[in-house]
């Protein structure tokens, strides 16, 4: 995905690679019955993972807190057995995954017109400045509106 981004960035410039980095959501099937959790979107079969329940969970509600110990209390398994999971399944812990996923509820806000602490308190931000940190840290500026 990386080098695909640094080749539209080539050709077409940073803020068109940016554009294209911001509105992509990956699904990733890895062999066997294994969920990569990535983008706000799971594949599985019948018996859903741990980690595909929990990353369900988070994608339905952005807003709420999701702290590690109460995602693994929900999946009846234990925090690090929870991380585990995720590490394997996305590359990614718990908290991570949370943070990727609130970043498109807080910029499709924007867009509809919502002011930035209202945007960052609908994603689940704890405050606009953690937002701001947010989206300086993933497309090098800070949010308006």
């Amino acid at each position: 995905m990386d080098l695909a981004l640094a080749l539209v960035e080539a050709d077409h410039g940073a803020d068109i690679a940016r554009s294209v980095a911001q509105s992509l959501v990956v699904y990733r099937q890895r062999a066997g019955q294994s969920v990569a959790v990535l983008g706000g979107a799971t594949r599985s079969g019948a018996a859903q993972p741990a980690g595909a329940h929990v990353a369900d969970l988070i994608c339905a509600d952005t807003s709420h807190p999701h702290k590690v110990q109460t995602l693994a209390a929900h999946a009846r398994i234990s925090p690090r057995h929870l991380t585990q999971l995720f590490r394997a399944e996305s590359e990614s812990s718990p908290a991570e995954y949370v943070a990727f996923i609130r970043f498109g509820p807080a910029r499709d806000k924007l867009h509809a017109g919502y002011s930035v602490t209202e945007a960052a308190m609908a994603a689940g931000y704890g405050s606009s400045e953690a937002m701001r940190r947010a989206f300086i840290a993933r497309l090098g500026i800070s949010p308006s509106k």
